[in-house]
């Protein structure tokens, strides 16, 4: 079985959580019972809703320090994993 056949919305979970896992490693792990095939609709509601909060608490915690002068310049790095 191909990892895109397993659903996306899963994969995203199992990546966001355990975002250094393989495409090997993952198929393995899935196969073996260590993460779900699939998440239901709900599983993936919280999912998102968390990822949500998350990121607006972050940008109101950033925009807070960035009013009050403690951070001055922002500086954001784009970094590529290379397979051997």
């Amino acid at each position: 079985m191909k990892l895109s056949d397993y659903f996306w919305g899963s994969l995203s979970i199992i990546r966001l959580n355990h975002p250094g896992v393989s495409n090997q490693v993952l198929k393995r792990m899935v196969r073996s019972g260590q993460f779900p095939k699939r998440y239901s609709g709900i599983q993936i509601t919280q999912a998102l809703r968390l990822q949500l909060k998350d990121t607006i608490g972050a940008s109101f915690s950033f925009g807070g320090s960035a009013l009050s002068g403690t951070v001055n310049s922002l500086a954001i790095g784009i970094y590529e994993e290379l397979s051997k």
